[in-house]
This record gives C-alpha cells, sequence and structure tokens, in this order.
C-alpha cells in the first residue's frame, strides 16, 4: 500500500526506507494501523497491516510556480492486512 503525507521536520519515513535499501533488515518489518475517522472522530474503520516493510520512496516535487504543499510517498510490501 502507499503512504503519502505533507513533508514534516521528521525523517523517521525516509531512514525507515533507507535502512532497509541498505540491507538493513533487522527489525525492518513494522505492523502498521490506518484508521478512518468520521467528522465527529469516531473510528469508522481500521486496516492492520501486519509485518509491513518500505519498498519505494518517492520525494516530493517542488515547484517554485505552484503554492502546494511538498509531499513525500512511501510504498510498503505487506504479509496481511485485516480490516475491522
Amino acid at each position: 500500500f502507499t503512504v503519502k503525507r505533507g513533508i514534516t521536520q521528521s525523517t523517521e519515513l525516509l531512514k525507515w526506507y533507507r535502512d532497509v535499501a541498505n540491507g538493513q533488515l533487522q527489525d525492518a518489518e513494522r505492523n502498521i494501523s490506518v484508521v478512518m475517522y468520521d467528522s465527529q472522530l469516531n473510528e469508522v474503520m481500521r486496516w492492520n497491516f501486519d509485518r509491513a516493510f518500505p519498498v519505494k520512496w518517492t520525494a516530493p516535487t517542488f515547484k517554485t510556480s505552484e503554492n502546494a504543499i511538498a509531499i513525500e510517498t512511501l510504498e510498503l510490501a505487506f504479509a496481511e492486512v485485516e480490516c475491522s
């Protein structure tokens, strides 16, 4: 699955990807939950991705002619997914 987010000062996603790309696979897999909320912040749906790890990171594009948020993209592989 693909995760996109606006750039922040945190480099954790990039570091995680670089560690895996450089062969540092020990502790690379993580269990990740993606949660969808309604307008009252009640949980509507939850996806649990087991043993996920990054397979591709895409840097944001910067265009001086646009006033847009810079978005980084991380593609993840996973062993199992469960919806609830």
